[in-house]
């Protein structure tokens, strides 16, 4: 639940996250001309962890991230940055 001063509880923080990551991933999928099943072959991953990335059912470990942003032949610390843009404007768009 929101609070008066733009917090959010563990819940609503938790499906913020996934969802900005979600579509982070997205983009840079597209940025980069691959499809999931591809990245989760050059990341080490199952397809169905990566759907579930790109659908925003489930955000990655650090682990993950950093084999992700690997994959994709981006520096982690953009895709992070580019996370965090994401998630600004979702929530700003709340």
């Amino acid at each position: 639940m929101s609070t008066d001063n733009g917090s959010f509880d563990g819940g609503e923080h938790a499906a913020l996250v996934r969802k900005a990551f979600g579509v982070t991933l997205r983009v840079a999928l597209a940025d980069a001309g691959m499809n999931k099943k591809t990245l989760a072959r050059q990341a080490g991953l199952s397809e169905g962890l990566v759907i579930n990335y790109t659908k925003g059912r489930q955000a990655p470990r650090l682990n993950e991230f950093e084999r992700v942003a690997a994959a994709l032949g981006v520096d982690s610390i953009d895709l992070y940055r580019q996370f965090i843009g994401q998630r600004d404007r979702i929530r700003g768009a709340g």
